[in-house]
């Protein structure tokens, strides 16, 4: 995956995953002279159907 923007616009990255997986995430950027800050929060994830009949 690439991203290309301008250097002063902002990008908001969010990773909803296993707290492992997530945690390997922000060597990885790293890696790639990515920098920011990085909040790792737990979140609590809510699944609406394609309908838009409400949460499953």
């Amino acid at each position: 995956m690439t991203f290309r923007t301008d250097p002063t616009v902002r990008l908001t990255v969010l990773v909803d995953d296993t707290e492992e997986r997530v945690r390997a995430f922000p060597p990885r950027l790293e890696e790639l002279g990515v920098e920011g800050p990085i909040t790792p929060e737990p979140v609590e994830t809510v699944r609406f159907d394609d309908a838009g009949e409400g949460p499953r």
